[in-house]
């Protein structure tokens, strides 16, 4: 927290109606992303010049007001690295996080110095949300320009900065297809005609595909023929939305338009409990379900940047959000970091709050040694999960034995593979049959998404199998393949769990897999079963006494 001796600032809500003459005669910011009634949306370097760079007197205010329907706060602080980064450690919250609408909110400059306002409401600060403030002493009289006078917009903007203008030239001879927009977007219907009129209606499809003017009714836009008009839609909601003219004959001759539309985005509160510490940057992208059972998949957005949050690191669990796509009720989480940071779990809820909260177990991807692919347990308790701390693996094996323990869920084969150094085994990834043998390979090397499975001879000769197992006969390895992998595992840290890093999921995604220093468990309905027990010619259980 600051001193007071750095600065004494107030922040309290003007209203016209008793101050008439202080709110009149003090300048103002507009603290928000959309900046006009034509719903213009500023980020980044754009937005901090749009909001200006104040220089005040001393006992000047400045109000602030926003109302977009986006969260917003205010974070005054003294540091011009935290203006830098977006980090918040050496100010003060003048108003706290997730306000939506803020009318005139003043804060009283009362210092000479330099300060800065944040908005460390989410990632608003790394998107260009904040301002620097220079107060002068006695004697200095400000500019009338220093500070943007803006108001609030009067028309309803867009429900969030991620909003996109699409236009619509609405004519006759016009093709309108491939088409798609969000939730957040909004579809800007223009038409200049002489010669004829149009209307916009939005139907069902029923409608649409009938050009029925007299039932399938969603919204009348425009139902009175015209020959000028210049119309927006927005708020649409997910799935395809369909229009018609009705004006007699023009749907018929191709007046009509359907749109793809994607959810919105919406805040997203994620906690993420690191087995490392981060250095770059990490990203994340959802896939989920909706109450209609259409999946959706949000694209990639930024988690954290090291250069403008708080760290993420193992000594405790970090909380953020992110604006991602609604996708419904997630079902996994991809990861992707720039420096091979790890998580064991992230927790995802609605920013407001509208449904609980999701705990997801994170595992290295297959693909990439950056990328992580993040599930939720089927049973779920209340309690805080702990990061894994048992990772601790030998980069080579130093002893003298000769152990190994090579395992693959092979994809697109349907099939878990095994391989000790008293053979292979295999078993289906849904854990409904035995173990089999494998006498033709003595190890296993990986698979390729078409569901070939490879492996090497006693000999080291390469060899494949397309039929998950049945048949081997001699090949090349492909340029991509889902390598196997060679667990290893200290004495003095053993596991009956699976390490996040070390799950698998099967082709169908129903049946998790793992190793631990008992042998190979599955799980189907929340819990770990134990499918297989390592055995080896080294001392101890497969070799464990050499500290494997």
């Amino acid at each position: 927290m600051m001193a007071a001796s750095q600065l004494m600032a107030l922040v309290f809500f003007c209203f016209a109606l008793l101050l008439p003459s202080v709110c009149a005669s003090e300048p103002s910011v507009l603290w928000q992303f959309t900046r006009d009634d034509a719903g213009t949306s500023l980020v980044n370097a754009d937005l901090t010049a749009a909001l200006g760079n104040p220089v005040i007197a001393a006992n000047t205010r400045i109000f602030f007001s926003w109302n977009e329907g986006v969260m917003h706060s205010l974070y005054l602080t003294p540091s011009a690295t935290d203006f830098a980064q977006c980090t918040f450690t050496s100010g003060t919250r003048m108003v706290t996080r997730g306000t939506v609408v803020g009318t005139n909110v003043t804060i009283n400059f009362t210092t000479p110095g330099t300060f800065y306002v944040l908005d460390d409401q989410g990632s608003n600060c790394a998107l260009g949300m904040k301002m620097t403030v220079t107060v002068m002493g006695a004697g200095f009289v400000p500019s009338t320009t220093t500070i943007p006078t803006t108001t609030v917009p009067t028309t309803p903007p867009p429900l969030s900065q991620f909003a996109n203008v699409v236009v619509v030239t609405w004519m006759l001879g016009a093709t309108y297809t491939g088409i798609s927009v969000t939730g957040d977007d909004l579809i800007r219907f223009v038409w200049n005609t002489s010669s004829t009129t149009h209307t916009l209606r939005q139907v069902t499809k029923a409608a649409f595909d009938s050009c029925s003017t007299t039932s399938g009714l969603v919204r009348a836009i425009v139902d009175s023929g015209t020959g000028v008009a210049n119309v927006s839609v927005q708020q649409l909601a997910p799935g395809t939305a369909y229009f018609i003219c009705t004006i007699p004959g023009h749907c018929a001759a191709g007046l009509r338009l359907a749109v793809t539309v994607a959810p919105a985005r919406t805040r997203w509160n994620v906690t993420v409990w690191s087995l490392n510490n981060a250095t770059g940057q990490v990203y994340v992208a959802l896939v989920g379900v909706d109450a209609l059972t259409r999946v959706w998949v949000s694209p990639e957005g930024l988690l954290y940047d090291s250069s403008a949050s708080a760290p993420l690191t193992t000594a405790r669990p970090v909380t953020t959000s992110v604006f991602l796509r609604d996708v419904g009720t997630i079902r996994s989480v991809s990861l992707r970091s720039t420096d091979g940071w790890l998580a064991s779990s992230v927790r995802f809820q609605r920013g407001d709050g509208s449904t609980a909260s999701q705990t997801f177990t994170c595992s290295l991807s297959p693909d990439s040694p950056l990328e992580q692919l993040c599930v939720e347990a089927a049973a779920l308790t209340t309690s805080t999960p702990t990061p894994s701390t048992n990772v601790t693996r030998n980069a080579t094996n130093t002893s003298d034995c000769s152990c190994y323990r090579e395992v693959l869920v092979a994809p697109s084969a349907g099939r878990v593979f095994v391989c000790i150094p008293l053979g292979c085994f295999s078993t289906t990834d849904t854990a409904t049959d035995a173990w089999a043998d494998l006498p033709a390979i003595a190890h296993v090397v990986g698979g390729s998404i078409d569901g070939t499975v490879y492996g090497t001879t006693l000999a080291g000769a390469v060899v494949a199998s397309a039929d998950a197992g049945i048949t081997w006969n001699p090949a090349s390895l492909p340029v991509t393949l889902v390598a196997a992998q060679n667990y290893t595992f200290s004495v003095d840290n053993l596991t009956t769990v699976p390490l996040d890093a070390d799950i698998r999921g099967s082709t169908d995604g129903t049946v998790l897999w793992g190793p631990t220093s008992q042998g190979v468990h599955y799980n189907k309905d929340g819990s770990w079963v134990l499918s297989a027990l390592w055995a080896c010619s080294c001392d101890g259980p497969c070799g464990l006494k050499c500290n494997q």
